[in-house]
């Protein structure tokens, strides 16, 4: 007798919470909430309702506020639906881009950081840092976000990194940065091999040339240049070792 006073009760009970249903969907969460509360031995109807409830939430999350968002993700990850958490924060996000875009770069920027904050989406904030880069290449820590980000700027675009060619080291550049001097040097890049101004430079032209030997006493070398008279670079011909007496 108790189970069949309890199954009239529930069959009463669900019928008067039912009446009250806005085909709709606008109030299932309520419904839902109701259920569960005075007759919870309905579980299925009560994930019914809560599922219609939530869909019928997430048609409107493009015009609610951030918080009204949140709260709605916050449901979502309660039921341990973390991809419909997820999915309800991108589409809002979306949602506000024409918002953020008409800000011109800051808003960019903005809405950049909201996709970090929310879904620590970096590939996407990037997206937006490069569009107001775009907008102004000047606007404060765009350039510097990217770099740090893992993008480089080739032929004026912000690209990944790992899509940049590599840039091949010339023999002569390899020379420079190991301190070495080869033939064929500019009186430039001797300086800027060796590190320092040579300690005495001599001059002297014949037959419409010009010689030019500077001596560096610390490493004992005469490295000696030559060009034409009328010409203005200088490279190297040849380097020496040289025995300085001592004083």
């Amino acid at each position: 007798r108790t189970i069949l006073e309890r199954e009239f009760y529930l069959h009463v009970a669900t019928t008067k919470i039912l009446d009250h249903v806005d085909d709709s969907g606008k109030n299932a969460l309520l419904i839902s909430t109701e259920l569960k509360k005075i007759v919870p031995e309905r579980t299925a109807l009560i994930e019914r309702y809560a599922k219609i409830g939530l869909k019928y939430k997430s048609d409107l999350v493009s015009i609610m506020t951030q918080q009204e968002m949140l709260d709605l993700a916050g449901q979502f990850e309660k039921r341990n639906e973390t991809e419909k958490a997820i999915e309800t924060k991108r589409n809002w996000l979306k949602a506000r881009e024409r918002f953020y875009s008409d800000d011109g770069a800051r808003g960019l920027v903005d809405l950049a950081e909201e996709w970090i904050h929310l879904l620590n989406d970096r590939p996407t904030a990037a997206k937006f840092y490069i569009a107001a880069w775009k907008q102004n290449s000047q606007y404060p820590l765009v350039a510097s976000w990217l770099t740090q980000n893992g993008y480089a700027l080739h032929k004026g675009e912000w690209v990944s990194k790992e899509l940049v060619p590599p840039t091949r080291e010339s023999a002569m550049d390899k020379a420079i940065r190991e301190g070495r001097i080869e033939k064929g040097m500019t009186t430039t890049q001797v300086k800027t091999a060796m590190g320092v101004a040579p300690d005495s430079i001599v001059r002297f032209a014949t037959n419409g040339k010009v010689t030019e030997l500077w001596l560096y006493e610390s490493s004992q070398t005469v490295i000696r240049f030559s060009w034409s008279l009328g010409s203005e670079s200088s490279i190297v011909e040849s380097i020496r070792s040289i025995t300085l007496r001592s004083k």
